[in-house]
């Protein structure tokens, strides 16, 4: 996969816009809420606690580790936080759990 990240945007190999992210929140390119990140939480776009990520770690809400924040990286996304991180993969590119 070649997506990549800058000024909040996320686009797909081919340029095509997938998504955005400001200030936590994770929107389609329709603009539709799908999720955001509080603290080291990601949550659905009703609030619900879907995966923790602390310490490059990524869990589940049962605490199963899945992954680490390294494995869920896209191109120009590096500097930004890593539940961030791992919220636009897991909304915009694979659902992770």
């Amino acid at each position: 996969m070649a997506e990549t990240f800058s000024n909040g945007i996320i686009r797909d190999s081919v340029g095509s816009k997938l998504g955005e992210l400001k200030g936590g929140i994770i929107r389609n390119k329709m603009g539709q809420k799908l999720g955001e990140t509080r603290n080291d939480d990601i949550r659905d776009s009703v609030g619900k606690r879907l995966i923790e990520v602390k310490n490059g770690v990524v869990r589940n809400t049962m605490g199963r580790q899945i992954g680490k924040v390294s494995d869920f990286k896209i191109k120009g996304i590096e500097r930004e936080k890593d539940v961030d991180i791992v919220a636009v993969y897991h909304f915009l590119i694979k659902k992770i759990v």
